[in-house]
């Protein structure tokens, strides 16, 4: 399981999307998505585990959030700098995962604080959608 979840995470750090970086509002955006693959058969408990193993305790963890309709979050951060701040935020669904990597702004992490579980996903639809809005 750490071999795998090390390959995911060095796949993240690999796959970077030049045109959703160029229109988004975040800095140093890093997305790898994962489509058509089984995750709900996985094993939750050793998942996250194995996310704590590897990232912490570099990275802390903010919220960690699991519903029935959504999968799962994962949300961590790091500050980078006196004002500059990277949020790692990692989406499993049933079907599909996308693991996002982002720079934030003072402002913009402090947005996130506020509302940790709405701000992830806010900043997760902004940073998918946003290569798309700007290719119609």
């Amino acid at each position: 399981m750490r071999r795998k979840m090390t390959s995911l995470l060095l796949a993240v750090a690999k796959v970077v999307s030049s045109t959703v970086r160029k229109y988004s509002r975040f800095a140093d955006l890093k997305l790898a998505v994962f489509e058509d693959q089984d995750f709900a058969r996985g094993d939750h408990e050793a998942f996250r585990a194995a996310m704590r193993r590897l990232l912490e305790p570099a990275w802390t963890p903010l919220v960690v959030v699991r519903t029935r309709d959504e999968g799962q979050t994962y949300t961590y951060t790091r500050q980078e700098g006196a004002d500059k701040f990277k949020v790692l935020i990692c989406v499993i669904g049933e079907r599909d995962g996308t693991v996002l990597e982002v720079g934030l702004n003072e402002e913009e992490f402090f947005k996130l604080l506020s509302n940790p579980e709405e701000e992830s996903k806010n900043i997760t639809d902004s940073a998918t959608s946003q290569g798309d809005d700007k290719d119609k």
